[in-house]
Protein backbone atom coordinates (compact mmCIF):
# COMPACT_ATOMS: atom_id res chain seq x y z
CA UNK A 1 0.00 0.00 0.00
CA UNK A 2 1.28 3.35 -1.23
CA UNK A 3 1.83 5.61 2.38
CA UNK A 4 -0.40 7.79 0.70
CA UNK A 5 -3.28 5.85 1.53
CA UNK A 6 -2.74 6.14 5.01
CA UNK A 7 -3.17 9.67 4.73
CA UNK A 8 -6.03 9.79 2.70
CA UNK A 9 -7.56 7.04 5.23
CA UNK A 10 -6.57 9.77 8.36
CA UNK A 11 -8.11 12.95 6.74
CA UNK A 12 -11.71 10.70 5.56
CA UNK A 13 -11.73 9.95 9.34
CA UNK A 14 -11.70 13.97 9.91
CA UNK A 15 -14.12 14.79 7.11
CA UNK A 16 -16.10 11.76 8.72
CA UNK A 17 -15.43 13.70 11.93
CA UNK A 18 -16.91 17.31 10.77
CA UNK A 19 -19.87 15.70 9.19
CA UNK A 20 -21.19 14.26 12.51
CA UNK A 21 -20.38 17.20 14.54
CA UNK A 22 -22.03 19.36 11.90
CA UNK A 23 -25.11 17.13 11.06
CA UNK A 24 -27.21 18.22 13.83
CA UNK A 25 -25.53 22.05 14.79
CA UNK A 26 -28.17 24.69 14.83
CA UNK A 27 -26.72 27.86 13.00
CA UNK A 28 -26.64 30.08 15.90
CA UNK A 29 -24.83 27.78 18.01
CA UNK A 30 -22.31 26.99 15.62
CA UNK A 31 -21.14 30.86 16.38
CA UNK A 32 -20.77 30.27 20.21
CA UNK A 33 -17.86 29.65 21.99
CA UNK A 34 -16.73 27.40 24.90
CA UNK A 35 -15.72 27.95 28.52
CA UNK A 36 -17.98 30.80 28.41
CA UNK A 37 -16.97 32.61 25.84
CA UNK A 38 -13.46 32.19 26.17
CA UNK A 39 -12.93 29.38 23.63
CA UNK A 40 -13.53 28.51 20.25
CA UNK A 41 -16.67 28.33 18.53
CA UNK A 42 -17.51 25.41 15.96
CA UNK A 43 -16.98 27.66 13.08
CA UNK A 44 -13.74 29.53 14.26
CA UNK A 45 -12.38 25.96 14.63
CA UNK A 46 -13.45 24.51 11.33
CA UNK A 47 -12.00 27.80 9.52
CA UNK A 48 -8.83 26.95 11.76
CA UNK A 49 -8.62 23.64 10.46
CA UNK A 50 -9.30 24.30 6.99
CA UNK A 51 -6.03 27.52 7.11
CA UNK A 52 -3.83 24.11 7.66
CA UNK A 53 -5.42 22.21 4.58
CA UNK A 54 -4.32 25.06 2.91
CA UNK A 55 -1.20 24.45 3.75
CA UNK A 56 -1.17 20.75 3.38
CA UNK A 57 -2.36 21.33 0.09
CA UNK A 58 0.82 23.85 -1.06
CA UNK A 59 3.17 21.29 0.49
CA UNK A 60 1.91 18.81 -1.89
CA UNK A 61 2.58 20.99 -4.73
CA UNK A 62 -0.90 21.80 -5.39
CA UNK A 63 -0.82 25.67 -6.27
CA UNK A 64 -3.68 27.80 -4.57
CA UNK A 65 -4.04 30.64 -2.41
CA UNK A 66 -3.34 30.56 1.49
CA UNK A 67 -6.34 31.18 2.27
CA UNK A 68 -8.34 31.36 5.59
CA UNK A 69 -5.50 33.06 7.15
CA UNK A 70 -7.49 34.77 9.48
CA UNK A 71 -8.35 31.87 11.30
CA UNK A 72 -4.88 31.48 12.70
CA UNK A 73 -4.98 34.02 15.72
CA UNK A 74 -7.15 34.09 18.44
CA UNK A 75 -10.31 32.29 18.11
CA UNK A 76 -12.11 35.93 19.38
CA UNK A 77 -10.43 38.17 16.65
CA UNK A 78 -12.63 37.41 13.73
CA UNK A 79 -15.75 40.05 13.32
CA UNK A 80 -17.69 38.57 11.07
CA UNK A 81 -18.26 34.67 10.24
CA UNK A 82 -19.78 32.80 7.06
CA UNK A 83 -22.67 30.39 8.41
CA UNK A 84 -22.34 26.66 8.80
CA UNK A 85 -24.60 26.42 5.75
CA UNK A 86 -21.99 28.58 3.44
CA UNK A 87 -18.41 27.14 5.36
CA UNK A 88 -19.43 23.33 5.26
CA UNK A 89 -19.80 23.26 1.07
CA UNK A 90 -16.50 24.99 1.29
CA UNK A 91 -14.64 22.68 3.80
CA UNK A 92 -16.11 19.49 1.44
CA UNK A 93 -14.60 21.28 -1.04
CA UNK A 94 -11.34 21.53 0.62
CA UNK A 95 -11.64 17.80 1.59
CA UNK A 96 -12.09 16.63 -2.09
CA UNK A 97 -8.86 18.63 -2.86
CA UNK A 98 -6.68 17.01 -0.27
CA UNK A 99 -7.56 13.90 -1.10
CA UNK A 100 -6.96 14.29 -4.52
CA UNK A 101 -3.76 15.66 -4.10
CA UNK A 102 -2.81 13.00 -1.71
CA UNK A 103 -3.82 9.94 -4.19
CA UNK A 104 -1.68 12.00 -6.58
CA UNK A 105 1.29 11.92 -3.93
CA UNK A 106 4.22 9.30 -4.13
CA UNK A 107 6.21 7.57 -1.48
CA UNK A 108 9.11 9.96 -2.66
CA UNK A 109 7.22 12.98 -2.58
CA UNK A 110 6.33 11.94 0.77
CA UNK A 111 9.68 11.79 1.94
CA UNK A 112 11.22 14.90 0.35
CA UNK A 113 11.79 18.03 1.62
CA UNK A 114 8.89 20.54 2.70
CA UNK A 115 8.44 24.06 2.79
CA UNK A 116 6.51 25.83 5.04
CA UNK A 117 4.87 27.12 8.52
CA UNK A 118 4.58 23.77 10.12
CA UNK A 119 5.82 20.06 10.63
CA UNK A 120 8.80 19.45 10.02
CA UNK A 121 11.72 19.28 7.22
CA UNK A 122 10.06 16.34 5.40
CA UNK A 123 6.49 16.59 3.75
CA UNK A 124 5.97 13.20 6.16
CA UNK A 125 6.44 14.83 9.54
CA UNK A 126 4.45 17.90 8.01
CA UNK A 127 1.69 15.95 6.67
CA UNK A 128 1.45 14.22 10.64
CA UNK A 129 1.56 17.18 12.10
CA UNK A 130 -1.57 18.86 10.17
CA UNK A 131 -3.13 15.08 10.81
CA UNK A 132 -2.47 15.56 14.85
CA UNK A 133 -3.39 18.79 14.78
CA UNK A 134 -7.01 17.23 13.08
CA UNK A 135 -7.84 15.44 16.33
CA UNK A 136 -6.77 17.54 18.56
CA UNK A 137 -9.68 20.12 17.23
CA UNK A 138 -11.76 17.30 16.66
CA UNK A 139 -11.74 16.23 20.59
CA UNK A 140 -12.48 19.81 20.73
CA UNK A 141 -15.65 20.20 19.07
CA UNK A 142 -17.03 16.97 20.44
CA UNK A 143 -16.19 18.65 23.83
CA UNK A 144 -18.44 21.53 22.41
CA UNK A 145 -21.15 20.10 21.73
CA UNK A 146 -21.21 18.28 25.08
CA UNK A 147 -20.73 21.71 26.59
CA UNK A 148 -23.95 23.20 24.20
CA UNK A 149 -26.14 20.01 25.12
CA UNK A 150 -25.73 18.63 21.72
CA UNK A 151 -25.43 14.17 21.77
CA UNK A 152 -21.88 12.98 21.89
CA UNK A 153 -20.25 12.95 18.81
CA UNK A 154 -19.22 9.02 19.99
CA UNK A 155 -22.84 8.29 20.24
CA UNK A 156 -23.48 9.92 16.72
CA UNK A 157 -20.44 7.74 15.25
CA UNK A 158 -21.78 4.69 16.46
CA UNK A 159 -25.72 5.47 14.92
CA UNK A 160 -23.69 6.05 11.56
CA UNK A 161 -22.04 3.05 11.54
CA UNK A 162 -25.19 1.01 12.58
CA UNK A 163 -27.09 2.79 9.84
CA UNK A 164 -24.18 1.93 7.31
CA UNK A 165 -24.43 -1.57 8.28
CA UNK A 166 -28.09 -1.85 7.20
Amino acid sequence: MAQSEVFRAAFKFTNLGIDLVTSDMAEEDALKRARGGEGASLLWTIGHLMLYRCGALQKLGVDRPMEYEEYNGSAGDIETYPTLAEIKPKWDALAEELDAALKQATDEQLHGPAQGLYGGERLFSSLIFVMGHESCHLGYLGNLRLELGYRPTAVLAVEAMRKASE
